[in-house]
């Protein structure tokens, strides 16, 4: 489109009453609220303010804790319940003394 006839179709626009905004200053609002929504949701939650980022890093390496301990529980609780199963299969065995003469 030439630009005679962008600012013949500006003018129109405007003449019935449409707001026209360049391209760039469209991206720039739109990243300004974006932003804005962003510490708008922070602040909501409880973490808003100049600490944000730092309380963001806190939480996500406690939750990265958590899920470490959580791991090592399973591990250690699914020894517990082998060596359990194990010592109650020893204990079935040898109830009546040695299953075997040597």
């Amino acid at each position: 489109m030439s630009n005679q006839n962008e600012s013949a179709l500006i003018a129109q626009l405007q003449q019935q009453g449409y707001a026209v905004i360049p391209v760039e200053n469209l991206h720039a609002l739109g990243k300004q609220w974006a932003q804005e929504g962003a510490e708008a949701a922070l602040t909501s939650v409880g973490l808003g303010g100049p600490n944000a980022q730092k309380d963001v890093h806190d939480l996500l390496s406690l939750l990265s804790d958590v899920r470490l301990i959580r791991a090592g529980m399973l591990k250690a609780l699914g020894r517990v319940l082998i060596i359990g199963m194990l010592a109650l299969a020893a204990a079935f065995t040898f109830k009546d003394g040695m299953p075997f003469k040597f």
